[in-house]
């Protein structure tokens, strides 16, 4: 492999060689540096130069998951290529000013090229909303630098795009957008139990169930017990609340020893199609409607389920979906799918996640993360990482 090296006091990259690219832009010769880094070299391009996209303040103050940051620049750092981490604030007209981690274990400021391809990782929706998000999204995709994860799916248009896919509507529930007070009685006289979620909620959070009884409506949430409530009382409380809301069909879940469970699908795009790169299980804590593990969920490994994991209808799953986002949202190369099983053993697809949470089990974890930077050396058009 080649060297680069980065002049702290130029604030430049060099190569030993003149005429080298870099991200796009040209290095001139030198040696004179205060790091370097290894890389490969394709043709004159050297990389591939990795831009993750976060968010920050005006102040230089930076927000995501940094150990998470650190991992990906130390795997794609042993195979030949450089990751920075920058936020909207970090853009200039020539350069992008971002972080690095070194092999010191710690981070660095410097001034980077614009890079080969962006990966986003704004970790909140309201961040990715700002205008100087918009605004530097639009800029990178002006340049012709590759971004993908455009942003977040909403669960109501991850819906809507599934629908429009004839092979996934056998795995999808009844889902409506809660306009009015009669959407709400129509899907509760429809199903007797459904769940209510808001569109662009994550990780277990602004959802509740609601069931007919002989006589009442209740209502439950895992960590506040169950409440008899009326129809228009919950309508009084949707209707005030600025962010839409879903209601979907609820399911006979499948029990494992009296807890419902799910499936966690981490899905990354190679050569064109969807692959999986792991499945992990979350078990609800007995008696609650969310499986995930801070609301009291467990981790278990899929060789205690009493019922096998489908991967052939998973893998279908997997590239259905993965087609379907990238038709309704763009650039889609990462994905995860939550997977509910019902009584019978069938599947159905409760959502689709944007900007997956990294996974706990250890060998999901190394997988997604070597096919993560196979995704960035196909995006940044090099044709293979160093082993």
């Amino acid at each position: 492999m080649n060297q680069i090296f980065y002049d702290s006091k130029t604030e430049c990259w060099h190569h030993y060689e003149t005429g080298r690219m870099f991200g796009q832009s040209q290095l001139k010769a030198g040696t004179e540096h205060s790091f370097s880094f290894s890389i490969q070299q394709q043709d004159e391009r050297l990389g591939p130069l990795v831009g993750i996209l976060t968010s920050g303040t005006p102040k230089g103050k930076l927000y995501g998951d940094f150990t998470r940051f650190a991992a990906i620049q130390a795997a794609l750092q042993r195979q030949g290529g450089i990751s920075f981490v920058f936020s909207p604030y970090g853009l200039q007209e020539e350069h992008i000013e971002g972080y690095v981690w070194l092999s010191e274990k710690r981070w660095y400021k410097c001034r980077f090229p614009y890079p080969d391809v962006v990966y986003n990782r704004v970790p909140y929706r309201k961040h990715e909303q700002r205008p100087e998000t918009k605004q530097a999204i639009e800029q990178l995709i002006n340049r012709d630098i590759p971004l993908f994860n455009p942003c977040f799916f909403p669960k109501w248009e991850s819906y809507q795009a599934f629908s429009a896919n004839e092979a996934l509507r056998p795995y999808l529930l009844e889902t409506k957008l809660l306009q009015t007070e009669e959407d709400l009685w129509h899907m509760l006289h429809s199903h007797k139990e459904i769940y209510v979620k808001q569109s662009e909620a994550a990780k277990g959070k602004h959802i509740f169930s609601l069931r007919f009884t002989r006589d009442n409506l209740v209502l439950q949430k895992d960590l506040q017990g169950e409440y008899i409530q009326s129809v228009s009382y919950i309508w009084d409380f949707l209707s005030k609340q600025q962010k839409p809301y879903i209601a979907q069909r609820a399911i006979a879940p499948d029990m494992q020893n009296g807890r419902k469970y799910d499936l966690r699908v981490a899905v990354h795009a190679a050569s064109r199609t969807f692959h999986i790169s792991g499945i992990g299980v979350r078990l609800a804590k007995k008696g609650h409607i969310v499986t995930h593990v801070p609301h009291g969920g467990e981790i278990i490994v899929q060789e205690k389920l009493h019922r096998p994991v489908r991967y052939d209808i998973i893998e279908m799953l997997a590239e259905q979906c993965g087609q379907s986002l990238c038709s309704h949202f763009g650039r889609v190369r990462e994905f995860s799918l939550d997977i509910g099983v019902d009584e019978s053993g069938h599947y159905y697809i409760f959502e689709a996640n944007s900007k997956p949470m990294v996974f706990d089990e250890p060998h999901i974890h190394t997988e997604t993360l070597h096919n993560l930077l196979a995704v960035f050396t196909a995006e940044a058009g090099f044709s293979k990482l160093m082993p």
